[in-house]
């Protein structure tokens, strides 16, 4: 089971990439929240699309790299890559 957050944020400066950062890091934090109490088959992605919007994926990785042992169930990235994660399952 995948449950995720999808946002597209562009350009760059616009209210929604001004937005798109907190809303992200909420979500993550909000998932490693659950992880931490819950041990099941549920992954959650954060997927951003536009150039606003993956120019944050790297602090993403390093903010989900903080989790520890449960950061492989938790992964941000584009859409052509949120599927790639998703079909290695």
């Amino acid at each position: 089971i995948f449950y995720g957050f999808i946002k597209y944020s562009d350009p760059i400066g616009s209210v929604t990439s001004n937005l798109q950062p907190g809303e992200a890091f909420s979500f993550l934090d909000e998932t490693k929240k659950y992880l931490e109490k819950h041990s099941n088959n549920i992954s959650y992605f954060l997927q951003v699309d536009g150039k606003a919007g993956e120019k944050e994926l790297v602090k993403y990785n390093m903010h989900i790299k903080s989790f520890g042992n449960i950061a492989n169930k938790i992964f941000a990235g584009n859409t052509e890559q949120v599927i790639n994660w998703i079909q290695s399952f």
